[in-house]
Parts: C-alpha cells; structure tokens; sequence
C-alpha cells in the first residue's frame, strides 16, 4: 500500500525506504527478481516456501555464507 506514495517521493523502494536511504556499510544487495513481483521479507527467509523466477532463498543464503567465510568469518 505504500510502495507507490514512497515511489512517487524517492524512487525505487521496498515500501518503506528508498533503495539509496537503504545503502549502508561496505556492501549492499539489492534483490530484484525478473519481471513486476518484488521480493518481500516473508520471500528472502523462505516463509511461504514458494518458487520466484530469478531469485532462489536458499542458493542465497548459501552464497551468503560463502562470501563471508571468504572474508574470514
């Protein structure tokens, strides 16, 4: 409900924040899979265990945990 008012003032959001006010630290990920459907907080921890085109929770968190064992954590 509140994409398109936040759309209208700062762009590209999730809703609540712009993408730019989102950046912080060294590193940011910006989730966006093809086609309209947007990627929720329910979608990127697997809630409804349902299939997007062009985004997998699960290859994404298994990338995730490689890059930081790449970065000695």
């Amino acid at each position: 409900m509140t994409y398109p008012i936040a759309k209208h003032f700062d762009g590209l959001n999730d809703g609540l924040v712009s993408v730019e006010s989102a950046k912080w630290g060294e590193r940011f990920t910006l989730l966006e899979p093809e086609g309209k459907r947007g990627i929720s907080h329910g979608d990127v921890v697997d809630l409804n265990r349902e299939n997007i085109r062009g985004f997998d929770a699960r290859e994404f968190y298994v990338k995730l945990a490689a890059d930081l064992k790449r970065q000695g954590y």
